[in-house]
């Protein structure tokens, strides 16, 4: 069991891997699922934080055609989203929720196997016009290696607009 303090930046990376895996699995149990692709290690996709390209039935079974995703995967089950506004304090830098280029965030909650499936470019619209509202909260790695900001955000104050949809990924494979 993994506890507050074994939260370290491999654990954090490990548990991001194990959701990245499990969403994959679930795009390619879909019947509308024509390609997948885990570009998460690559340069030109990282730079704009896109984990996944995803191809359906419909569009031409190419990167071209591909929709962007990046997987978000959330070990606590507090009822919150947490977007990341600033990743590392110490040198600045943009946090993944503002930078990521995706068309969609797939925000994984791995202990309750449930996917938000979030667009991107209303989600982040909505925080910033209602981010004021909330307490910005920063947090120290356990191994004090870096720093970070962001806000957690109780799910039910999200509008259904920002929301694609909402799977509990056992159910929907069955």
């Amino acid at each position: 069991m993994i506890t507050r303090n074994d939260y370290s930046w491999e654990v954090q990376k490990g548990l991001g891997e194990q959701g990245v895996l499990r969403i994959i699995d679930w795009l390619h149990s879909l019947s509308r699922t024509t390609g997948v692709w885990d570009v998460q290690n690559e340069k030109r996709y990282q730079v704009k934080d896109i984990d996944l390209l995803v191809t359906a039935e419909g569009s031409r079974d190419n990167l071209n055609d591909a929709i962007a995703v990046e997987v978000k995967t959330d070990f606590y089950t507090s009822g919150n989203f947490y977007f990341e506004t600033v990743s590392n304090v110490e040198r600045d830098t943009l946090g993944c929720f503002l930078k990521t280029d995706s068309e969609f965030i797939f925000y994984y909650f791995i202990k309750l196997d449930k996917l938000y499936i979030l667009r991107t470019a209303a989600v982040q619209e909505w925080f910033s016009a209602n981010k004021s509202s909330y307490e910005e909260k920063h947090s120290t790695s356990t191994d004090e290696l870096y720093s970070s900001k962001g806000y957690a955000i109780p799910i039910s104050h999200v509008p259904e607009t920002c929301i694609q949809k909402v799977v509990h990924i056992t159910d929907e494979r069955r």
